[in-house]
């Protein structure tokens, strides 16, 4: 009996340290590599930057264009906070989304049914099929979103690329894309009009007013690629001046 109750005590003290383990492991984790959950202020900052952010990009799903969940990546409840004492309020996740043209929507009738037909009919014909490929208009659209961010590089340079002036929009470049029948485009919120160009860095450096973890997102930036005319139509229709509700600029 004196036995059975040793075992049972052993196992019991090895599952309350593996529990243990598995609770606080995480956590141990995070604070070695100077992350911290965020406070309550921090925390009200981020759920409404992401609202704002949902929002605008949930409305660019339509009839002709999905959201691919599998290149989709969000801001969640378990969000951390970083310490980079150049920037303010930092995060250890950003946003993404893909949106591919819709199957069976009238834009996939027009543009992928016929390049599909032809596929089908150039068989195992290798030339065909590389030319058929080159011939693809991009089906696609990627959007990433970024807060707080230090230096952004626009290439070709200011110098050599002007401003698309979008309402609501501080400074927007379109920038060079891989591949080349992709378009891709930078656009800017916050006050980057007060920003050094770095022509060694090819680079705009933003000046934040409240650096080193503080409560605040000073700069929202939106980068876009793939199909031209995709992007082109959210250029012109999208409300890009609501981004600018979710910068956060306290002054304490």
């Amino acid at each position: 009996m004196n036995m059975l109750r040793s075992a049972l005590s052993s196992r019991t003290r090895a599952f309350a340290i593996g529990l243990a383990l598995a609770w606080f492991s995480p956590l141990l984790l995070s604070a070695q590599n100077g992350l911290r959950t965020p406070t309550a202020e921090e925390r009200q900052i981020i759920n409404h930057y992401r609202d704002v952010l949902y929002a605008l990009l949930n409305a660019m799903e339509n009839d002709d264009w999905q959201d691919s969940s599998v290149s989709r990546f969000d801001i969640d409840d378990g969000v951390l906070i970083g310490h980079n004492p150049t920037v303010p309020l930092d995060i250890d996740e950003s946003i993404a989304r893909e949106y591919r043209i819709r199957p069976g929507s009238p834009l996939f009738q027009q543009q992928i049914a016929p390049f599909l037909a032809q596929v089908q009919a150039a068989g195992q014909d290798a030339q065909k099929l590389s030319d058929l490929a080159g011939k693809l208009k991009p089906s696609h659209v990627h959007i990433n979103v970024h807060f707080n961010v230090p230096n952004v590089t626009i290439e070709p340079p200011p110098s050599q690329n002007s401003d698309l002036k979008l309402k609501g929009v501080a400074m927007s470049y379109e920038t060079q894309a891989e591949p080349a029948k992709e378009k891709a485009v930078t656009l800017l919120f916050g006050d980057w009009k007060s920003t050094d160009w770095n022509s060694e860095h090819r680079w705009f450096h933003f000046h934040f007013q409240h650096p080193g973890s503080y409560p605040a997102i000073e700069n929202i930036v939106i980068e876009l690629q793939g199909s031209p005319a995709r992007i082109d139509e959210l250029l012109r229709s999208t409300d890009w001046q609501q981004v600018n509700g979710a910068l956060a600029l306290q002054n304490h």
